[in-house]
C-alpha cells in the first residue's frame, strides 16, 4: 500500500444450505464498528429470491446491502 492509504480488511464468508444460523450467530458476536467488510457468499437456488439481507439485518446494527450474483455454475447433471 501506497503512503497515507490506509487498509480496509474485507472478510469473506461462504456457507451452504443451511447456513443462515451459521451468519446470525456471526453478526450477533460482532460489534457494529469492526472497521472492516464482511462478504456473505451463501449457496442458494438461483430461482428463489434471497431474504438475506433482511433476514440478518435483525442479527446486526451494521449496515446490510445485497448484492447480485456476478457469476453463476451450470447446475449438476
Amino acid at each position: 500500500m501506497g503512503a497515507g492509504v490506509a487498509a480496509f480488511p474485507i472478510v469473506g464468508i461462504g456457507a451452504s444450505a443451511g447456513g443462515l444460523e451459521a451468519f446470525e450467530a456471526f453478526f450477533r458476536a460482532c460489534p457494529a464498528d469492526t472497521g472492516m467488510a464482511v462478504v456473505l457468499v451463501p449457496h442458494l437456488d438461483p430461482g428463489h429470491e434471497s431474504l438475506l439481507t433482511e433476514i440478518l439485518q435483525r442479527s446486526t446494527a451494521m449496515p446490510a446491502s445485497a448484492r447480485g450474483a456476478w457469476c453463476s455454475t451450470p447446475a449438476a447433471s
